[in-house]
């Protein structure tokens, strides 16, 4: 409603929803800062006021008074809140947790010189206990950091190479290797990611271990010097349990020894890849010697014929 109502209807409203902090009931106190955390326009709240409900007995109208204050407060008092809201992090509940991490991220954007101590809490919220959705959450944010600073690549990075040490949800450690394999090999310190990386094809299951095996061939296509090490590691992969993983570590491995193919990796085929099939199945069935030539496939996908229902 931002968007559509005048500013003063907003101002309004906000300065309504502020009188009502002081009030008896910890519901309507819940409630209007719920609303006050999710407005756009400068809350007109004293400091005085919003740092009189830190220390509410109601744990989630404290949780809510601190966001707050990390939201409109100045950059000397982040350290002082920060601390602050460690003492009862563990206490409250995910979906508060996420409103907080609104707030971190908000705070790294608004003041760039604090984003070491603000990423640092982040990733301390992550070896606490939480459920998939708040720690999916934690990991979305200190990646949407990344993207909007840059300069934030290689702490972040090392944050969640941290996290997936010990990170119990597959989705999450797939994720994150992921994103390793897309930032890490730009970064000056490439070398620093492998050890984590190659961890996980150790000690994880075959999805996570997967997963590995194509964030670790990209150090190898994408960092030089790091190409011999990394096609060492893959070939220790070649004895995985996991039919999955000995194909994809071979696979890359194979790439790697054939620079001409790194073109065609990464979803850079540049054709389709029903149209890639047919046209393999034909070169095969006509049992040429010729080289194959990918320039020979269609780039254009053709249209299956539509079923007819049988009466």
């Amino acid at each position: 409603l931002e968007d559509i109502l005048p500013t003063s209807v907003i101002s309004v409203a906000v300065s309504m929803l502020t009188s009502v902090l002081s009030g008896s009931k910890p519901a309507v106190r819940v409630s209007a800062l719920r609303i006050l955390n999710r407005v756009k326009a400068n809350v007109t709240a004293s400091f005085h006021e919003l740092d009189a409900l830190v220390s509410d007995s109601n744990l989630s109208v404290a949780t809510l008074a601190i966001s707050m204050l990390l939201k409109t407060g100045a950059e000397s008092s982040i350290e002082t809140h920060l601390k602050t809201l460690t003492n009862f992090m563990l206490d409250i509940s995910d979906e508060f947790k996420c409103n907080v991490a609104d707030g971190i991220k908000g705070l790294c954007f608004k003041y760039p010189r604090k984003k070491t101590v603000l990423l640092s809490f982040l990733a301390k919220s992550l070896r606490d206990d939480g459920q998939y959705e708040y720690k999916s959450k934690v990991v979305d944010t200190m990646m949407q950091i990344m993207q909007e600073l840059p300069e934030t690549k290689d702490e972040t990075l090392l944050h969640l190479c941290e996290f997936i040490e010990d990170c119990e949800y597959t989705d999450l450690a797939c994720r994150i290797l992921y994103t390793l394999g897309e930032e890490g090999p730009s970064t000056k310190g490439a070398h620093k990611y492998i050890r984590y990386i190659f961890n996980r094809i150790i000690l994880e299951n075959p999805a996570v271990r997967c997963a590995a095996v194509q964030s670790l061939a990209k150090y190898g296509r994408n960092c030089p010097s790091l190409h011999g090490r990394v096609c060492l590691l893959l070939k220790r992969c070649f004895g995985d349990s996991h039919a999955v993983v000995r194909d994809s570590a071979l696979l890359q491995y194979k790439i790697l020894q054939n620079s001409e193919l790194n073109n065609y990796t990464d979803g850079q085929l540049g054709v389709p890849v029903e149209n890639l099939v047919q046209t393999l199945k034909n070169y095969l069935g006509d049992g040429t010697s010729t080289p194959f030539d990918i320039n020979t496939v269609p780039k254009k996908v053709k249209q299956q014929p539509k079923k007819t229902r049988s009466k």
